[in-house]
């Protein structure tokens, strides 16, 4: 009668088993997460490697924020510099546009005088010796009269009512 068991008393056992192979299972999961079996000299090397991935990760963090501050500092120093060199390239344009205009005036100056009006204007101014200030008005109405002969009438005008 030993052999023969109820199913009651299988049952039990079966269950039993469960908790049995559940209990293993999760001791086998418990070896993974944490070994009891390291020494301590280990466990302390472990900590330490940890501590010391920890204080390269802040001090490689601290020199990428100083290398990009460089950075920032040298992109700053360089757009004054590009600034400050554009701003003197400006400055000997037009330096180099004035004098191009002023030698214009100096050639403009010259074929007026060379022109026939420019000759007649310089023979009236001679015969009559005009003060400095009328000449003056006289060479600027050169350059503002549309045609030579229109000016030539008015600096006759101008000569007949002076003398």
């Amino acid at each position: 009668m030993k052999d023969v068991r109820t199913r009651a008393e299988e049952t039990t056992e079966l269950s039993h088993d469960g908790d049995i192979l559940s209990a293993e299972n999760q001791d086998a999961n418990h070896s993974q997460l944490y070994t009891p079996d390291i020494p301590p000299s280990d466990a302390e090397k472990i900590r330490l490697d940890e501590a010391a991935t920890i204080a390269q990760a802040a001090f490689r963090g601290f020199m990428a924020r100083r290398a990009f501050q460089a950075l920032k500092g040298i992109i700053r120093l360089q757009a004054l510099i590009r600034g400050h060199l554009v701003r003197r390239q400006a400055v000997a344009t037009l330096c180099c546009v004035l004098g191009v205009v002023k030698l214009q005036a100096v050639a403009r100056g010259r074929m007026v005088r060379n022109s026939e009006i420019g000759y007649e204007v310089h023979k009236i101014c001679s015969l009559v010796k005009l003060p400095r200030a009328s000449l003056h008005i006289l060479v600027e109405l050169v350059y503002k009269w549309p045609s030579c002969h229109q000016m030539l009438l008015f600096a006759s005008f101008l000569l007949h009512h002076l003398l």
